[in-house]
């Protein structure tokens, strides 16, 4: 998944995923994992793997996310596709 230059691929360095996103916005706000499973409605667990990258982030997810961080549902769906298909073309 990366550019072409002079027949060479070019590949991003760093692949941010939405728990990065996530942790970004949170320390802006003053947030810890409390904070944004209640404002979230998203339970302590998922909170911390979605924070860490390791649970995907379903069409309810993103939606709750969109409503807790003032941003689109899709905005949420397709960080995760992003994330997950560079993570994927990256282990080929």
């Amino acid at each position: 998944m990366g550019v072409k230059y002079n027949n060479f691929e070019i590949k991003p360095f760093y692949n941010p995923g939405p728990g990065d996103v996530i942790k970004d916005a949170m320390e802006e706000l003053g947030w810890n994992q409390a904070d944004l499973a209640r404002n979230s409605g998203l339970s302590p667990r998922n909170v911390n793997l979605i924070l860490n990258n390791k649970q995907t982030i379903t069409p309810e997810t993103a939606e709750l996310l969109g409503k807790t961080f003032s941003t689109s549902t899709e905005m949420w769906l397709n960080l995760n596709e992003t994330y997950m298909l560079r993570k994927t073309s990256n282990s080929r």
